[in-house]
């Protein structure tokens, strides 16, 4: 019976910061859908704007929540 070893990766991980870059690089460079085409086009752009609304809806939300509890927070110290 013969003994397989694994040798480490040589190439090194992404690390947080990398993967927030690529992530951030990504969205930037990737175009936006355009209200032409078919109507399976128009779909994709309507969904793209109502997707959009939510989650900066949910991202705001979130930071009002936050700093409502870092308030609350400072004034009862």
């Amino acid at each position: 019976m013969t003994t397989m070893t694994i040798s480490p990766s040589t190439t090194p991980g992404r690390t947080p910061l990398q993967a927030v870059s690529d992530a951030r690089r990504w969205v930037r460079e990737t175009p936006a859908p355009r209200w032409e085409g078919d109507a399976g086009a128009k779909a994709v752009f309507a969904a793209y704007v109502g997707g959009s609304v939510v989650v900066w809806t949910v991202l705001g939300m979130s930071m009002a929540g936050l700093l409502g509890q870092l308030l609350t927070a400072v004034s009862q110290a």
